[in-house]
């Protein structure tokens, strides 16, 4: 872990000049499911560092992980962002990331745009012609549905709650905790850290943006 923070100061540009913050994404990865993607940001390295290295202490090493640096930021009117997407050469073939807020809360990074196809070519386009004509397939006010529909889905397939934890050997002791119930009811570290940064920062987005 010292190593790979001294790879990132070695870097260098570590705060973004435009907001004067410094801010990591931090991806993680079983090897079996698609990565867990968060953004972390601070006035300085070493309070952003310092909540990756936790997160990195709780993860198996058998792990896979990667770190994104936001060295700047540009922000963009939707017509302007339309009219760059419109221009992309090729298909789901967008060079850098994006962010619906200030602060990051709901960023995408460039590969998780592109693996997932979040950014379609127009019904027109076809390969090799030169133009993808691409849109953007997202809504604000659906983006808030879905927070919203995953947090409650969240708590209400994932996490242990009185009358699930019932039956298990001692109740008391997984109650409030988490779970990934799609994998046998299997309960980590990394699957609670995972659920509970993910409603915090739903809480936080939805509760205490002022």
């Amino acid at each position: 872990m010292k190593k790979l923070k001294q790879a990132l100061i070695d870097i260098g540009n570590l705060q973004n000049d435009a907001s004067q913050k410094v801010t990591l994404a931090l991806s993680v990865s079983d090897k079996r499911h698609r990565a867990s993607v968060k953004f972390y940001r601070g006035d300085t390295f070493n309070d952003v560092w310092q909540s990756i290295a936790t997160v990195l202490g709780a993860t198996s090493n058998n792990s896979w992980v990667r770190l994104d640096i936001v060295q700047g930021a540009q922000v963009l009117a939707r017509k302007l962002f339309e009219e760059k997407l419109f221009k992309i050469t090729k298909m789901n073939f967008w060079r850098y990331g994006v962010s619906f807020d200030a602060d990051f809360r709901t960023a995408l990074l460039e590969t998780e745009i592109n693996g997932q196809a979040f950014f379609k070519p127009s019904k027109e386009s076809r390969v090799g012609d030169g133009h993808a004509n691409s849109w953007a397939d997202y809504e604000v006010p659906v983006l808030h549905q879905l927070m919203h529909r995953r947090s409650l889905y969240e708590i209400q397939a994932g996490a242990w709650l009185p009358e699930i934890a019932m039956y298990l050997y001692w109740p008391e002791k997984f109650v409030g905790g988490f779970y990934a119930r799609d994998d046998n009811f299997r309960t980590r570290i990394d699957d609670s850290e995972h659920f509970l940064s993910g409603l915090v920062n739903y809480y936080n987005y939805t509760y205490r943006q002022a």
